[in-house]
């Protein structure tokens, strides 16, 4: 990991969550643990992590305050919060006698399962991809000068450390850039990132016509960047993802994995080294941390051809014992911070 005289971009941090209990407003805790943590690990050294921007995601929660009328995914925590408090309550009304010791956990093993799919079940919805694309995407083109670089066409080279939900939105739009005809079986490659013919249901934008039309401009760029190997895909880093799971709402992903086939890493950008960057990248550029007790946490290197297995590390972390904790503790994991500093 030295640094190189001839360095002439920048690094960016780009940090995702997922809607979970114990964050379920602000992450920027959660951003700073993890940022540090890992930042204790890597050597003062290694300017390209130390002197990186950093890019940190908010969405699924009302964050403009309660000055604004929220919509769309920002709708997303309170509605998730007070559906729980209605039903969990009937579920401890019904009762019976039972020596089932699976009884014990069931209770908080269903509130995770809704705290913790509900995320993803709104963002696999059209509305709620949509929605969140849409925020998600506005927060990359405002961080430092990513949008400055894609103006002028400067290379850039991006990390991009997804929890849960999060991990399933960073893949998307890896896959976005950098697919296309050549290395992709799937039609999803053609496809818009953003429907923005779809009613727009963001919060933080004033007038709706320019900031669109500039959305759109800039998503246009970055993927053409991406294509003409302007764009470097560092690291994608996951942790608690689901991605495993969620290749099963696409067609063409079904027909894929039912003729045994697999994804093509290049899809993603993960096998690409381009020159204005120097010396290619070493070792894994996929780094997927996942916990046994953790229900939502899958292995991801099945997913993709055994010709680029070597790009994709599973990580297994014991971050808990608890499968109703698990979920939610990579953030302070100093295991986890190690793992991420070795490999980035």
């Amino acid at each position: 990991m030295s640094n190189r005289d001839s360095k002439k971009y920048e690094e960016y941090l780009i940090y995702i969550h997922g809607i979970s209990p114990e964050y379920n407003k602000c992450h920027q805790e959660a951003y700073d643990c993890l940022h540090q943590g890992i930042s204790a690990c890597i050597s003062r050294d290694v300017l390209e992590w130390h002197n990186a921007k950093r890019c940190d995601v908010e969405w699924g929660w009302n964050y403009e305050g309660e000055s604004q009328q929220a919509k769309g995914h920002c709708l997303l925590a309170k509605a998730q919060e007070n559906l729980v408090a209605r039903l969990l309550p009937r579920i401890e009304e019904a009762r019976d006698f039972s020596i089932n010791p699976a009884r014990l956990i069931v209770p908080g093993a269903r509130e995770l399962m809704l705290k913790g799919f509900s995320d993803m079940f709104y963002y696999v919805s059209e509305d709620g991809q949509n929605s969140v694309r849409q925020e998600v995407l506005s927060t990359i083109l405002e961080a430092k000068d990513i949008k400055t670089r894609l103006e002028e066409e400067e290379p850039f080279s991006i990390t991009l450390l997804g929890h849960s939900a999060g991990s399933v939105i960073a893949f998307d739009f890896l896959f976005y850039l950098f697919a296309n005809d050549e290395n992709s079986r799937s039609s999803e490659s053609k496809k818009d990132f953003i429907n923005f013919d779809l009613p727009f249901s963001m919060n933080n934008l004033g007038d709706l016509k320019i900031n669109l039309d500039d959305l759109r401009s800039n998503l246009e760029k970055f993927r053409k960047m991406a294509q003409e190997g302007k764009v470097r895909v560092r690291r994608l880093v996951t942790f608690g993802s689901p991605i495993s799971q969620l290749v099963f709402r696409s067609d063409d992903f079904l027909k894929i994995l039912a003729d045994d086939g697999r994804l093509n890493a290049s899809e993603i950008g993960l096998d690409r080294n381009p020159e204005v960057f120097g010396a290619p990248l070493e070792g894994p550029r996929w780094i997927n941390l996942w916990d046994k007790d953790d229900i939502l946490a899958w292995p991801v290197q099945p997913l993709v051809r055994e010709q680029d297995a070597n790009l994709v590390a599973d990580i297994y972390t014991n971050v808990s014992y608890s499968i109703l904790r698990a979920h939610n503790l990579y953030w302070n994991s100093k295991i986890v911070h190690e793992k991420i500093a070795k490999h980035w």
